[in-house]
């Protein structure tokens, strides 16, 4: 979510004038703005959701009792984040925690060779897994909170009424949801271990949602006008 002129730049000339397609589609008013802002022409954005959003909202996970602990904790890492430094913090705040049963972590497909994160895992003495599974879903499914960087996991667990943090430690706060208090910014040690004691489940707004909705049919009707 955002950078959205870059996406119409050829892949290796960043300074080339982007080129557009006739229509680009925009989840909502403010990504429709957040395009604007980009340079995107007003005339090729049309506002349909997304119809993704909208499945994985129709699919909302039981949220569980506030009185009970959060054992299972996913952890989505991502390369060029301050990855290292943010699981360091992560590692420090869970060593205390616990309610801890298991650290299940999630490496980005391109983050390569993991060998200081792994190294770092087996060293703290915490029951972690790595996550291999090719089903996102299902395993957002079996966790009680998520916790990543800026990584679209985050929409994907908060959407799905699973409790969705933020680690911007060090980095930009990239994520349009921080924002809007869908998925929950923690730029500290001190708000990570206050959210695994007292989760925030985000907010979805009730326009949001609206604006989610049939937006298959709205996204195939565009298709039609076109054809």
């Amino acid at each position: 979510m955002g950078n959205y002129r870059q996406r119409f730049q050829p892949l290796n000339n960043s300074n080339a004038e982007p080129i557009f397609p006739d229509i680009i589609t925009a989840l909502d008013e403010v990504c429709a703005a957040g395009m604007l802002t980009d340079g995107i022409p007003e005339k090729r954005i049309r506002v349909v959701g997304q119809p993704y959003f909208a499945w994985l909202i129709s699919r909302q996970k039981n949220r569980k009792s506030i009185f009970k602990p959060l054992e299972n904790i996913l952890f989505a890492s991502q390369p060029n984040a301050n990855e290292i430094e943010i699981l360091r913090i992560l590692i420090k705040v869970l060593t205390d925690y616990k309610p801890l049963k298991k650290l299940l972590i999630r490496f980005h497909p391109r983050q390569g060779k993991c060998g200081v994160s792994l190294d770092l895992l087996a060293q703290s003495g915490l029951p972690f897994a790595i996550d291999e599974s090719t089903d996102t879903l299902a395993t957002l499914h079996q966790q009680d909170i998520m916790l990543g960087i800026t990584s679209i996991i985050l929409i994907e667990a908060a959407l799905m009424g699973i409790p969705a943090g933020s680690l911007v430690i060090g980095v930009d706060d990239t994520l349009v949801t921080n924002q809007r208090g869908i998925t929950i910014p923690l730029n500290s040690s001190e708000k990570l271990r206050k959210f695994l004691y007292f989760p925030q489940y985000g907010e979805i707004e009730e326009q949001f949602v609206e604006q989610q909705r049939d937006a298959d049919f709205r996204v195939a009707q565009l298709c039609k006008a076109i054809i």
